[in-house]
């Protein structure tokens, strides 16, 4: 009789030890499915608030330039008188070029014969202006010689401009001849002319078209 019971025993304990053998891996399998964590990618806010701007267009960028390129010109196509324009095209010269000259400075018209003789500016022309300043190298003669004019009426360019152009060609040169004649047109009513060496010239008629590059325009540029 106590076999049996022994034997009753041992069945029903392994009866149980054999359900909890099963239940234990869906124990472990549930906990591990509620600990895993979640997959999903967490928003970076950081990320987003420091994302670069998107730089500005092609058309954008030449628009800003234009603009920029506008105010400056703005400020150099004002002009005061004939001293000014010298004045605004020597600031593309080297210090140790601007040494060498005498200028600029505003012309008395009472002395038309000396602009005539010194600058070969001719009294039909004199007439035609009310405002002249006058630049060049005081230790070369005819190495660089510049005049900047003001015309009572801006039709009369192509007369003043073709009576300077004509006395400088036509003169018989006693010390050094001039290499080189350029006139430029700026702002409608001011005439700059300037004659002399080869490489001078050319330097001043680049600064003042640079600097004047919306309202300057070229109307000679000869040999001597």
């Amino acid at each position: 009789m106590k076999k049996v019971v022994v034997l009753l025993l041992i069945g029903t304990l392994g009866v149980t030890c054999v359900a909890c053998g099963n239940r234990s891996p869906e124990n472990n399998t549930t906990q591990s499915s509620e600990q895993k964590p979640s997959t999903q990618k967490p928003q970076n806010t950081q990320e987003d608030s420091t994302k670069p701007s998107t730089p500005p267009s092609e058309s954008e960028s030449t628009q800003k330039d234009t603009q920029e390129q506008d105010t400056t010109n703005d400020k150099v196509t004002t002009i005061k008188d004939a001293k000014d324009i010298l004045t605004q095209a020597l600031k593309n010269f080297k210090s140790d070029d601007k040494d060498e000259l005498t200028g600029p400075n505003k012309y008395d018209l009472e002395k038309a014969e000396e602009l005539e003789k010194t600058f070969f500016v001719p009294k039909d022309a004199i007439k035609l202006v009310d405002d002249v300043a006058t630049l060049y190298d005081g230790k070369d003669e005819n190495e660089f010689v510049v005049v900047a004019a003001h015309l009572k009426d801006k039709k009369d360019m192509i007369k003043v401009s073709d009576s300077i152009k004509n006395a400088v060609l036509n003169n018989q040169w006693k010390g050094d001849q001039p290499e080189r004649l350029v006139i430029v047109n700026v702002g409608e009513d001011y005439i700059v002319v300037a004659f002399g060496d080869d490489d001078e010239a050319a330097k001043f008629q680049t600064s003042v078209v640079s600097v004047y590059n919306k309202v300057a325009k070229v109307i000679a540029d000869e040999d001597i």
